[in-house]
């Protein structure tokens, strides 16, 4: 199989620095107002977080989470798609090596339980036509003879992700049970981190011949001191 991987401009070298956090001091804006992607994406982390921007400076984890989002928002990285496909690839490993293997059957099921949601959002009883225009514009998007040949083509990808997400999970759970008084959107904060620098982890550790000139592997994460996890769930 053939994948087809596109260069991304090379704009954001200095993105992944820990000294760095893309913001308004980026923009030439007194940042009233300013609707730049790394503004937004600040403003949005502080109205969640329930905190005066004014008065209350980003801390460094919470700093490394917004490059994180930012990341694959922007793409303006080199070697994103590659890096991305990369990590996704040896996540997958990982989770059927600890048993979250999902299998293209499963695939099957969790796709049309999408499917069924789909319907009853765009094809209720007042609107059957906006479901079949739905299907249209897929079908032109997607450029498949059939529905069917479309679902199929997508069942290994679903059943990639499901298995990573298994993965994920157990791992929160782990580190639920190091970390019990973090609660919350702090414990959000400290597994999507942390969850990064496990992948980097498991990703230096690992046996990886790039055989394609012009691709190399790019870290982001901060060091992970505790090895490598069962998480098998058992």
């Amino acid at each position: 199989m053939r994948i087809r991987l596109r260069r991304i401009r090379p704009q954001l070298k200095h993105f992944g620095s820990a000294s760095w956090l893309p913001g308004r001091e980026r923009c030439n804006t007194d940042g009233g107002g300013c609707d730049h992607v790394c503004c937004v994406q600040v403003q949005h982390f502080h109205t969640y977080w329930d905190k005066d921007e004014r008065l209350t400076p980003l801390a460094e984890d919470e700093r490394h989470l917004i490059r994180r989002q930012l990341r694959w928002v922007v793409q303006e990285l080199d070697y994103l798609e590659f890096n991305e496909l990369v990590r996704n690839r040896l996540l997958y490993q990982e989770a059927v090596r600890n048993g979250h293997q999902v299998s293209l059957d499963e695939a099957h099921r969790i796709q049309e339980e999408r499917d069924d949601l789909w319907k009853s959002m765009l094809g209720s009883a007042d609107e059957p036509e906006r479901y079949q225009q739905y299907l249209k514009l897929e079908k032109e998007i997607y450029g498949y003879r059939s529905r069917e040949n479309w679902q199929k083509s997508g069942l290994p990808q679903i059943a990639e992700s499901e298995s990573i997400l298994g993965l994920k999970q157990q791992f929160n759970v782990k580190l639920s049970l190091q970390y019990p008084d973090v609660q919350g959107r702090d414990f959000l904060l400290l597994s999507e981190n942390a969850w990064e620098d496990y992948t980097e982890y498991l990703l230096r550790q690992a046996d990886i011949e790039i055989r394609k000139g012009g691709f190399e592997l790019e870290f982001f994460g901060e060091e992970w001191p505790h090895g490598r996890l069962d998480l098998s769930g058992k």
